[in-house]
């Protein structure tokens, strides 16, 4: 299953430098922003690169799941 090849971590439990991508629409960001994240909705993710490590956080983990294996095709 792809979800088992994607470790879940605890925010708290990140790396000081990590990049964090929250999925999550804009309106609902701006709700509940967590400090040294970014804001990519997944709506808008297709094509999204990076040469790091990328941690990915949304409200409930669905779209998590989704923005993982949408980067993780575009990765290879």
């Amino acid at each position: 299953m792809f979800f088992n090849k994607v470790p879940s971590v605890a925010y708290h439990e990140l790396p000081a430098n990590a990049v964090i991508i929250d999925v999550r629409e804009r309106h609902e960001y701006q709700q509940h922003k967590l400090p040294r994240t970014k804001n990519v909705p997944l709506s808008r993710l297709d094509g999204f690169h990076s040469s790091k490590t990328v941690y990915v956080i949304c409200a409930s983990g669905a779209r998590s799941k989704r923005a993982c294996e949408v980067i993780t095709q575009t990765q290879y």
